[in-house]
């Protein structure tokens, strides 16, 4: 016998064989039906094919509307799994995509290395465990998979080459296998760090890849494997980033409190990134559906040293700044020279755009005072 099912979001009705739909959730492991029309949640109904059968048009239409009032007044509701929910982007994507009061609202669920709580609660998720990633991903059968987990300490993955591989290659390679299986969208984070730096002019998405860092290499390898396995994704560059969290911009702060004079190296060149506009950007391509790679920075281009001067500028701090090169600043990975990246596509998509650099800083510098 058929059974009855309608959708929460747009409340499109359907006749269902209750058999077959079991056998598919053994299948994908994902107890969940998605609408044909909107991709909402579909619930069975608490009424029989033969009742249905005998309903009215107009009876037909209340009862849709009925389950549609139970979704949040007929919002569409997506679930959104995060992983490394903890750091600067995690924190963005929360605040962002919980201010949003449109038709969608987004049922958020965090998780990272460790459990724990603190604005909001963590989940543990190793994304480099292939049965925990399966596992989270279908007892919760997200909209979404938001994947901000990465090994991001530069210099520490050329001694951890193994580690670096395991989260930057292999987590993105298991999320975008468990997000195919339940048809989720996959956001995969990647940076500047997958080109060599020797470009002139600022790097497109299509552009020759060249790392020269394990860092790099590791991201890379993350995309490809992204590329591979998944089937709905965006791969998203990034560079500079800064936001909730431990970065430039606060250490910076942090040194002008004990230093009359600080260093900062003058030879690379990129496009500091607010986090809070990455996650704009992020929003902005789940509601695309040209899926692929793409770069998503804050518009314009500087160095570390004039960034500096910036920050020191809008704070209002006086400070000795001095310009150095990057072999005066050793370090043990190579940093790439240029990490200027073009939103080309990005901006190809409609009229969106990202803030310039400088007003994304201001406003990031302002949140601090508040």
């Amino acid at each position: 016998m058929l059974g009855v099912y309608i959708c929460k979001s747009c409340g499109l009705v359907q006749l269902k064989n209750p058999a077959k739909i079991k056998q598919q959730w053994k299948e994908t492991g994902c107890e969940q039906i998605f609408c044909p029309k909107c991709s909402g949640n579909v619930v069975e109904a608490e009424i029989s094919y033969m009742e249905y059968s005998g309903l009215s048009e107009e009876e037909r239409k209340e009862l849709a509307k009925k389950y549609r009032k139970g979704n949040d007044m007929g919002k569409r509701v997506k679930k959104v799994l995060v992983t490394g929910a903890n750091g600067q982007l995690g924190h963005a994507i929360n605040k962002i995509f919980r201010q949003q009061d449109g038709e969608i609202t987004y049922k958020i669920y965090n998780t990272d290395r460790f459990e724990g709580s603190g604005e909001y609660p963590l989940s543990a998720l190793d994304i480099t465990s292939e049965q925990e990633v399966k596992e989270i991903v279908e007892k919760i059968c997200p909209d979404i998979i938001i994947n901000c987990a990465a090994h991001t300490a530069v210099d520490l993955c050329e001694e951890q080459e193994e580690a670096a591989y395991a989260m930057n290659a292999l987590g993105p390679k298991y999320l975008a296998k468990a997000a195919k299986v339940v048809n989720a969208i996959l956001v995969h984070i990647s940076t500047d760090y997958v080109f060599s730096g020797e470009k002139e002019g600022a790097y497109l998405e299509d552009d020759k890849t060249g790392p020269k860092s394990i860092y790099g290499k590791t991201k890379l390898a993350g995309e490809e494997f992204v590329k591979q396995e998944g089937e709905k994704y965006f791969i998203v560059r990034t560079a500079w980033l800064y936001g909730d969290g431990k970065n430039f911009v606060k250490t910076m702060l942090g040194l002008s409190k004990d230093h009359k004079q600080i260093r900062v190296v003058q030879d690379q060149k990129g496009t500091p990134t607010s986090a809070d506009e990455l996650a704009k950007a992020i929003l902005f391509l789940l509601e695309q559906t040209a899926y692929g790679t793409y770069h998503a920075t804050c518009e314009g281009e500087t160095n570390w040293y004039l960034f500096a001067k910036k920050i020191f500028e809008y704070s209002n701090i006086e400070v000795e700044l001095i310009p150095v090169s990057s072999e005066e600043y050793q370090s043990k990975a190579e940093r790439p020279k240029n990490s200027v990246l073009e939103n080309r596509k990005l901006n190809g998509l409609s009229d969106f755009r990202m803030k310039d650099w400088e007003s994304a800083l201001k406003q990031y510098l302002l949140d601090m005072k508040l």
